[in-house]
């Protein structure tokens, strides 16, 4: 994981400048058909936080819940320090978290399961920290074609290799960890998969 974390590490202080400019508009167009679920969690982990980009959206959708941020990258982590003073953040690999059993409400991956370097591990550690029925919610702002090609095509080979599986798929992993699959949706403008913890 020392190859991934310095790659995101080197990129984190241009990454924001590197977005779309509607990107917060996109991201709560996502979460709309999810706030129901969400706004039922106490306890929301964000994994792959990268600069903090969804932690004031989160805060202002779901103002109930206490959210905490995860990301590998001490890099992004710094960076969406300076956006959200006050949040919780943790550095930490995905398929280790510090977390104990049985704790979390919903977990979101936002832009970031690509790249789990061992997807079946990753999910069963998000399982450990679920409580009975939460919630797994896998998203991203570009359809599974469109991501996939960025990281093939990307100048460092480092991510060549983070494929973001199609929704068949995803729905065998997170059979095999233990959820049970709730929606799956890879259209033009997304990509969303979300599974509740057996």
């Amino acid at each position: 994981m020392d190859s991934i974390r310095a790659f995101f590490d080197y990129l984190a202080p241009e990454w924001d400048a590197n977005q779309p400019p509607e990107l917060d508009k996109i991201i709560n167009g996502i979460l709309l058909p999810l706030d129901e679920l969400l706004k039922q969690a106490n306890t929301i982990l964000e994994v792959g936080t990268g600069t903090g980009r969804l932690i004031p959206i989160l805060a202002q959708r779901y103002p109930n819940s206490h959210n905490i941020s995860v990301d590998l990258s001490w890099g992004m982590l710094s960076q969406a320090r300076q956006k959200s003073l006050d949040a919780t953040l943790i550095q930490s690999d995905v398929h280790n978290l510090p977390i104990p059993n049985d704790c979390i409400n919903a977990v979101i991956c936002h832009n970031c399961f690509p790249h789990f370097q061992n997807k079946p591990e990753a999910l069963v550690e998000l399982h450990r920290i679920l409580r009975q029925d939460g919630n797994l919610i896998i998203l991203h702002n570009l359809n599974r074609q469109q991501v996939n090609a960025i990281h093939q095509n990307a100048a460092s080979e480092i991510i060549h290799q983070d494929i973001l599986p199609s929704g068949e798929e995803l729905d065998d992993l997170l059979r095999q960890a233990g959820f049970q699959t709730t929606r799956i949706e890879d259209v033009d403008s997304h990509y969303l998969v979300t599974g509740r913890a057996g």
